[in-house]
């Protein structure tokens, strides 16, 4: 039943048996192969909610053992390949699932390749380019501040963001200051 209502068009029925799926862990006992695939294409199905598809992602990560070890995939392609400005206009940035991902990615700390975290600090969503900049300090310390740097010279880089990065970069110049004395 919980697995029709996630393969059904009711986002409320959706988001509810994703919950219960996430918070139940006897529900898990009860999942064959093809149900753990239905989870995996829900959390990959930009047409469902961003909040339906991070809580699929997040106790998929947490419990990858009875949910499918499907989410590691997953959360990468989430950071590799959303759109780091949304779909559209009519369709703004996922932020809860792309924060998802990094979260679980972070917590287990999965290394991914350096330029597809560093192009979220083009993002206009400032969660999201904080999130990248940590995740970046961990990955690959050393070109925190160059791509801090390219992120700034890039002139599609939304106001907002600009303004944030110019403040990260007089952070890490203080810090390097700090070193030096």
């Amino acid at each position: 039943l919980l697995l029709a209502a996630l393969a059904g068009v009711d986002a409320a029925l959706r988001d509810l048996a994703a919950a219960q799926i996430a918070m139940d862990p006897r529900i898990a006992r009860h999942l064959g192969r093809s149900d753990r695939a239905l989870l995996e294409r829900s959390v990959r199905d930009g047409r469902i909610a961003p909040d339906t598809r991070s809580t699929l992602l997040l106790a998929a990560a947490t419990r990858p053992a009875a949910l499918g070890g499907w989410w590691k995939e997953v959360a990468t392609d989430v950071v590799t390949n959303t759109p780091t400005g949304g779909y559209s206009r009519e369709t703004p940035v996922p932020v809860g699932i792309v924060l998802t991902a990094f979260e679980v990615l972070e917590l287990h700390a999965v290394k991914l390749a350096p330029e597809s975290i560093s192009r979220w600090l083009r993002s206009p969503e400032r969660l999201l380019v904080e999130r990248a900049v940590s995740m970046l300090r961990r990955v690959a310390p050393a070109l925190e501040r160059t791509a801090t740097e390219q992120a700034l010279a890039d002139p599609a880089t939304p106001e907002t963001t600009r303004r944030y990065l110019d403040y990260h970069l007089r952070r890490l110049d203080r810090a390097a200051g700090a070193k030096g004395a």
